[in-house]
């Protein structure tokens, strides 16, 4: 299994490896949790008895009571906490290798701690194919991403007056070699899907890699298929575990050409990226890709 591109030296909330916000006993606090990092997943959890979610990407969510997160690059979660009468509290961000984390004290007295999550075996695949197999039962990834749990709260569906399309995307690519794609060809090799304005484009995602990778569509918010059915919530970035499926969807009515990619920084260099690009511009259009055009390796 693959887990982490780069080893870094520190993690960090807002700058500071360890940051301290006022709270007064009994507070409810609202706040929006940003993975900003570039090639970090992060497992969110704290040392209260539970966070409860209320929105994903921006966009309210019916609020659902968890105790820890899985965060892709790119996504962001608002979360309510309540103070208990005293003390101090710890909101904790772990690398997903486990290999540091940062942390937020909320509140002054007697901290509590949110204490530490188990290093991963980097020899065996049992936690990762756990994940992949839906098992919420894996002591490691205990409701990792709690897509399954996330529920709009207005319907999000488009109806039946617009035309719908599918493709697939496999997510492709390996650390060995380092070259990381869609349907295994990079930006370079095909840059572009094409698309009619006023049809819902849907998108079958299909991990054929041993990585997480959090995809991110420019301009758009896309219906992310869940158990919620016509309540599936709309996002902007979706985190696709190794050897796992999803679909995504929506409605093609922006202009221009858009960027979708993966929020890894590293893959999204190395290929793993397409432009969306809508198709009633110029007869001779081509999205300006910029140095991205360039295959890069030598």
């Amino acid at each position: 299994m693959d887990v982490s591109d780069i080893a870094y030296d520190a993690f960090l909330i807002n700058g500071h490896e360890q940051q301290f916000l006022p709270a007064k006993p009994r507070d409810r606090i609202r706040m929006r949790l940003i993975n900003a990092g570039a090639a970090t997943y992060f497992f969110v959890h704290s040392a209260f008895p539970e966070i409860t979610i209320v929105a994903a990407d921006g966009n309210e969510v019916r609020p659902h009571k968890t105790n820890r997160l899985l965060m892709g690059m790119g996504e962001t979660y608002d979360i309510i906490v309540t103070m208990a009468d005293s003390g101090s509290c710890e909101i904790r961000a772990t690398a997903q290798d486990v290999s540091g984390h940062a942390s937020l004290m909320l509140g002054s007295g007697a901290a509590r701690m949110a204490g530490d999550i188990v290093r991963p075996n980097y020899y065996s695949m049992d936690h990762m194919v756990a994940q992949s197999l839906d098992m919420n039962d894996d002591p490691l990834h205990p409701n990792a991403s709690p897509y399954k749990h996330l529920r709009a709260l207005h319907k999000t569906g488009y109806g039946k007056k617009h035309p719908t399309r599918s493709i697939d995307l496999h997510l492709t690519g390996d650390m060995e070699r380092y070259r990381w794609s869609f349907n295994d060809k990079t930006l370079y090799e095909e840059s572009t899907i094409l698309m009619k304005r006023g049809e819902v484009l849907r998108i079958n995602l299909v991990n054929d890699s041993m990585m997480h990778h959090p995809i991110h569509l420019h301009g758009h918010f896309f219906r992310m298929i869940n158990e919620a059915g016509a309540y599936s919530p709309l996002k902007h970035t979706v985190d696709l575990p190794p050897m796992r499926a999803g679909t995504i969807e929506f409605l093609t009515n922006e202009l221009g050409d858009w960027f979708f990619h993966s929020h890894l920084l590293y893959h999204m260099d190395a290929g793993m990226a397409r432009v969306i690009s809508y198709d009633d511009q110029e007869a001779d259009h081509r999205p300006n890709l910029g140095p991205s055009a360039y295959e890069p390796w030598y």
